[in-house]
């Protein structure tokens, strides 16, 4: 038992802190009653800073020596994935119905809200990594490390799917039928899979890539999907999560390579990632999650995302952050740097847009 005694300040954040989170003023809704607003903004903002922690945790636990009780967690950062995708698609297609005007500005409202930051971070990292590791960069590795050519570390790549995807929403949403626009976004969504897969890109980069145009598809049929679902949630909720189950824990990997001798490993992993998503959307329209809490890591989730794998690797070479309280110290850091970052990041994005408004009307 000695994982347990090594990895028990980790221990606390999975299984403590973040079962306090979702319980804590937790409303479950009895039979027959759902929560129609689980896919509302506050919502979705709520899980978003959960599924930031479960991502860091996720990439903790794929460096410990002794993973222990944090098995579950190590492929647990591609589901956290699939459902911020899954809410990107949704978000967009919500806002677009309800504003005629929403592609007016596009890029200057929503990609800004996700280039901006990941640029700002690129640049203080550069020059904390010269600082710390005495790396010299040369100009055009600079160049490349603060744009997204090149990433400065590995787990950035959901970025650059996200702004591909917002991309690919603006092209064929803004003059398209939304029929039409669905239809090749998911014909896109097929050849970036396959095109990922022939040339052997890691599976991470493209299993999700599904859940994107699933949240657009979702955002429009909503009230739809909302009544059939009322009228069968039950049945929907056991196969949904039994069949997750099975993929997921590795049976239906072991049954088809025992019949066809082959691995479907990716296969597998995708098919995973898509029923998580109803598995998740299911359970969330029978609780309402109503915690400050949840409120304050909602609105620094992306920050803790773009930053946790940078500060483990600068703190790492000063401590070892997957033993003993290390862990917590780490975490201190990264909720502290995430909402000093949120802070400067709105600063600098209301100067940008005032001055963008004032060239315009000037």
């Amino acid at each position: 038992m000695n994982f347990f005694v090594d990895n028990i300040y980790i221990y606390i954040f999975p299984y403590l802190i973040i079962p306090f989170f979702i319980f804590y003023r937790l409303k479950i809704y009895h039979t027959k009653l759902y929560n129609f607003e689980f896919l509302s903004k506050g919502n979705t903002d709520r899980i978003r800073g959960l599924l930031a922690l479960v991502v860091i945790l996720h990439h903790v636990a794929q460096r410990m020596d002794n993973v222990g009780l944090m098995l579950p967690f190590c492929q647990a950062g591609s589901y956290a994935v699939s459902i911020f995708l899954f809410f990107s698609g949704y978000g967009l297609m919500t806002s677009s119905l309800k504003n005629p005007n929403y592609f007016k500005n596009f890029f200057c409202k929503r990609i800004s809200k996700v280039y901006i930051p990941f640029l700002i971070i690129n640049i203080f990292t550069l020059s904390i990594y010269q600082l710390t590791f005495n790396s010299e960069y040369s100009l055009i590795d600079k160049l490349f490390y603060t744009t997204g050519i090149k990433l400065i570390d590995s787990v950035t790549w959901y970025i650059i799917i996200t702004l591909v995807f917002y991309v690919i929403f603006y092209i064929l949403f803004k003059n398209n039928q939304i029929n039409v626009a669905v239809r090749r976004l998911f014909i896109y969504s097929l050849i970036f899979y396959f095109s990922c897969y022939i040339i052997k890109i890691g599976s991470w980069w493209y299993i999700n890539s599904f859940s994107f145009p699933i949240g657009i598809y979702t955002a429009i049929n909503f009230n739809k999907i909302c009544s059939y679902i009322e009228k069968n949630y039950t049945k929907y909720t056991i196969f949904f999560i039994l069949s997750f189950g099975i993929l997921s824990s590795g049976i239906a990997s072991f049954l088809l390579y025992q019949v066809f001798h082959f691995h479907f490993k990716v296969i597998i992993e995708t098919l995973s990632s898509i029923l998580f998503l109803p598995v998740v959307l299911l359970l969330l329209l029978k609780v309402d999650l109503r915690h400050n809490f949840l409120n304050f890591f909602g609105d620094i989730s992306y920050e803790m995302y773009l930053i946790h794998m940078k500060i483990y690797i600068i703190l790492g070479e000063f401590l070892q952050i997957n033993k003993s309280y290390n862990i917590l110290v780490y975490f201190i850091i990264v909720i502290m740097l995430s909402k000093g970052i949120l802070l400067f990041e709105k600063l600098l994005l209301k100067t940008i847009h005032k001055n963008t408004y004032v060239i315009k009307y000037t």
